[in-house]
């Protein structure tokens, strides 16, 4: 299983709207789910997320966090830094990350 304690593959900023799995007074930090898929040229790769800052991570809002994807090696063949790709849980589309930098 992916651990994102180990070395993360890139840093970014992730934007989340409230799942409709979630109860409607949480924040980011109180969802267990931390797998999500990203969408990069029309495929979806699973990646886990750490919040870099819990305690100001908000829905709406962008957070910083580290990244670590299962596909890392055709990641980052395609990857482009700095643009927005469309985030999902599951098939529900539920934000947006930038990725930053590695």
């Amino acid at each position: 299983m992916l651990n994102i304690s180990n070395n993360s593959h890139f840093y970014g900023e992730l934007t989340l709207n409230k799942s409709s799995l979630i109860e409607s007074s949480s924040n980011p930090i109180e969802d267990k789910v931390n797998w999500l898929f990203v969408r990069i040229e029309n495929h979806l790769y699973s990646f886990v997320y750490k919040i870099e800052n819990p305690l100001i991570a908000q829905y709406g809002i962008p957070f910083k966090i580290s990244m670590k994807f299962t596909m890392y090696e055709a990641v980052k063949a395609i990857v482009t830094y700095n643009h927005s790709y469309e985030v999902f849980r599951g098939n529900e589309f539920i934000g947006s990350v930038i990725i930053l930098r590695k």
